[in-house]
């Protein structure tokens, strides 16, 4: 698939960020267990309902526990 296909050119020190709405959470689930199956770093952020999804390079780094 085009998402494999991008995750196969992430670097193995790269943590990706999800982002989530409530309404989102098993979807959330999935991607994040296929990541960590993959050996690949994740972060979460919950988001309330209607917030928007934004990040920038000045914004704040995500640590993956």
């Amino acid at each position: 698939s085009r998402f494999r296909g991008v995750l196969g050119g992430v670097k193995p020190d790269t943590t990706i960020t999800l982002w989530c709405y409530p309404d989102s959470f098993a979807s959330y689930r999935q991607v994040r267990e296929e990541l960590h199956r993959l050996g690949i770093p994740t972060a979460g952020r919950p988001l309330p309902e209607g917030a928007p999804i934004g990040g920038s390079t000045e914004g704040s780094k995500s640590v993956v526990q």
